[in-house]
């Protein structure tokens, strides 16, 4: 099931996945495994995600949220509600995403599940954090760092490192920024979560002056790597890379891109 569930994510927006989803839902209640089927109800919502189909994606959060309560597995109903934040945040619908993280975090708290009310903290400081109001986003990534390591879930703090790493390079507290951002990336589970990481440390050592060029190399070297080892790129790394490698050739003075380094 596991690796019929990665071919699944593999075509994730490609319509077929719906059906391959029904296929994998059916196969885990053949082997009654609730976590397998959370997980392929869930694959719904992420198509409709990547599709742009907010109404689809409400009913699918529904949906998978009304199944997951009655499981050992409630976190699951936050899967697919992580993709609704996400999309208003996206479309900077700022009204509707803290509508949808206020009933997000009073379910957390309601089913009392760890991850949901973590992950509550993080998504108000990204609402925060997309509105520049850094100072604000990084007091609820605290308090998410701080509920995660009360309640014994250390390894899930590697997100909202990076998030006040990013929050401080901001606010041109570049000290603090590092020593989060290489926490967080001591932390990282997945190699699409350290290119995000290392990302922000380019753009940290590419913003300071030229004494943080080096590093910036050493970091623009392994970004090329995991790029050119990677075919799937997501849109947010691409362009971030690019822009930020424009003020790193700035700096350097290469005006012409040199060939070696595309991520194509």
């Amino acid at each position: 099931m596991y690796e019929y569930y990665q071919q699944c994510n593999a075509r994730i927006k490609s319509g077929k996945v719906l059906q391959m989803a029904d296929t994998l839902f059916q196969l885990a209640t053949k082997k009654q495994d609730a976590k397998a089927q959370c997980l392929a109800m869930n694959l719904k919502s992420d198509y409709y995600y990547f599709k742009g189909d907010i109404d689809s994606l409400l009913e699918a959060k529904e949906m998978v949220a009304s199944f997951a309560r009655n499981t050992p597995y409630t976190q699951y109903v936050f899967g697919a509600w992580n993709r609704v934040i996400n999309y208003y945040l996206a479309q900077e619908n700022y009204p509707s995403a803290i509508e949808q993280v206020e009933k997000y975090q009073q379910e957390a708290l309601r089913l009392n599940d760890a991850y949901g009310i973590g992950q509550g903290y993080i998504k108000m400081g990204n609402i925060d954090s997309q509105q520049r109001v850094s100072e604000l986003a990084i007091e609820q990534y605290k308090l998410a760092i701080e509920h995660f390591m009360r309640t014994d879930k250390e390894a899930e703090t590697y997100y909202a490192y990076n998030c006040i790493g990013r929050c401080l390079i901001d606010l041109q507290r570049y000290e603090e920024a590092e020593e989060n951002l290489l926490h967080s990336l001591k932390l990282s589970p997945t190699s699409y979560s350290i290119k995000n990481i290392y990302l922000g440390l380019f753009q940290l050592y590419t913003l300071q002056d030229n004494r943080t060029l080096a590093k910036a190399d050493a970091i623009k070297q392994t970004l090329d790597t995991l790029f050119r080892h990677e075919q799937l790129i997501s849109t947010s790394h691409y362009n971030e890379y690019h822009l930020t490698s424009a003020h790193y050739y700035r700096k350097k003075g290469i005006w012409k891109k040199p060939s070696h380094t595309s991520t194509k």
